[in-house]
């Protein structure tokens, strides 16, 4: 046994030593240095959840604003817009998300403000172009910030760490939108938003005591700092040689976009990314979120409000599950269990609606949703989004995340639109047999183009 050190310790009666081990230490070194890694990634990651509350915020909400006692009239026509305003901010601001002249933490810090402008605004609206300005803006704030809140997390964690806490940033914006349902049977239009500016305020004041990175204390020429902060993520290695590497690391280029497409085997990959993410949205997932209390109230579900809650619930915990455990299965297969059950419960709730089902039990639409919502998540829902990593070289990561959160946004609006097109001109239940052959179109080419193996370098 190899002893670290020694003190004397008085127990009352006389003195004793006490000898450390190199073990004991080790473990103890071991434990703080995850933590200094896992708690400042989670205060960063909580950014997530005023962009999910928004994103569930129509649920709640649009029957207020579609109801005679509207303190904002809005039109079913318009509800799309406002709900497709939050995907264009995020279109747009995503492409920048790698960018900042002072590091993660402080453009994060920055996505935040936006965010509290943004619900500010849908507080003071008085008129559709003040929830069209909010819901831009936040939007704009989430799509700068992903990005930045990754690339803290791989900063300051290493290995299976890192690839878990960045995870968890899908998982924060679920809670945000469980939060929006459940706010908002307690709240109205008017009283909704100012709670979620005080959240985003209390996740700013959490964030701006977060540390930096080394990284960001390098570029900062606070080298000190860098090494304390070094010392405590990396408490085995050495400050100096791991500060050395810092200064003297080159950043290897990222493969854009165009230089993917040039390369045959790429551009096959990008294209079954593409379509996955088609199928993904198409088969319904984002429409039924951000009409989920509608839907219910549509299909005289009793308790509409607790209906969507335990649509939300569902949501999160097969978003969970499918992001921790099935990844540990084979992608293609998951798919495809997920994708099949999907078509089965849609068929069903197109045959509860359409045969009025709901005579026999009222509860019948509920429960084919919620087998939907199960299937669809537990494997559609979320495999996709594991692609960058699954079919594309690390370089090229960067960029193929950042194609696909802008095709996912934009298949978001196009099928929320769609949702309001098919309720206002067909029976109700032509949306979900709509969204019942992209899940058949989706079994077929997930056994046709899924590859069954990683991409290889």
């Amino acid at each position: 046994m190899s002893i670290k050190s020694a003190r004397i310790v008085s127990n009352g009666e006389g003195q004793i030593y006490h000898f450390e081990t190199f073990d004991s230490m080790d473990e103890r070194m071991h434990r703080g240095s995850k933590l200094w890694q896992i708690l400042p990634c989670l205060g960063v990651a909580l950014l997530c959840i005023p962009f999910g509350v928004m994103l569930g915020w129509p649920s709640p909400t649009y029957l207020e604003l579609l109801s005679e006692e509207s303190p904002l009239p809005i039109s079913i026509v318009q509800s799309p817009m406002i709900a497709g305003f939050l995907m264009f901010g995020n279109i747009i601001a995503t492409p920048f998300s790698g960018w900042s002249l002072y590091g993660s933490k402080y453009a994060i810090l920055l996505s935040l403000i936006a965010m509290s402008i943004g619900w500010t605004l849908i507080w003071q609206a008085t008129d559709i172009y003040y929830l069209l300005g909010g819901r831009l803006i936040i939007g704009l704030g989430n799509g700068y910030a992903v990005g930045h809140v990754k690339t803290y997390i791989n900063e300051m964690s290493e290995g299976n760490l890192a690839s878990i806490l960045t995870r968890l940033v899908n998982i924060f914006m679920i809670i945000g939108v469980v939060l929006s349902y459940i706010i908002g049977i307690f709240t109205n239009f008017r009283s909704f938003p100012p709670i979620i500016v005080a959240v985003t305020i209390a996740i700013f004041s959490i964030i701006f005591f977060v540390p930096h990175t080394p990284s960001e204390y390098v570029f900062f020429k606070k080298l000190r700092q860098a090494k304390k902060m070094l010392r405590r993520l990396k408490p085995a290695a050495n400050p100096e040689i791991e500060l050395a590497i810092l200064k003297g690391k080159v950043v290897e280029p990222h493969l854009s976009i165009i230089a993917v497409f040039r390369e045959s085997s790429l551009r096959k990959n990008l294209f079954i990314l593409i379509l996955t993410t088609f199928i993904q949205q198409f088969s319904g997932a984002p429409a039924t979120i951000v009409y989920c209390q509608f839907i219910f109230y549509y299909l005289y579900v009793p308790s509409p409000e607790i209906c969507a809650i335990t649509y939300s619930l569902i949501f999160l915990f097969c978003n969970i599950l499918s992001t921790f455990y099935l990844n540990r299965f084979p992608k293609k297969t998951v798919l495809f269990i997920s994708c099949f059950f999907s078509l089965l419960s849609l068929c069903a709730t197109v045959c509860a609606i359409y045969l009025n089902l709901k005579e026999y039990w009222e509860f019948i639409p509920l429960v084919t949703m919620l087998a939907y919502i199960t299937s669809h998540t537990s494997g559609l829902g979320a495999v996709p989004f594991t692609f960058s990593e699954y079919l594309f070289p690390k370089n090229a990561r960067r960029s193929i995340s950042q194609l696909q959160i802008m095709f996912f946004s934009i298949f978001a609006v196009i099928i929320t639109k769609l949702f309001q097109v098919f309720y206002s001109a067909f029976e109700f239940y032509a949306i979900f047999a709509l969204f019942a052959s992209i899940a058949a179109f989706g079994c077929i080419f997930i056994l046709i183009a899924i590859p069954t193996k990683p991409y290889q370098q």
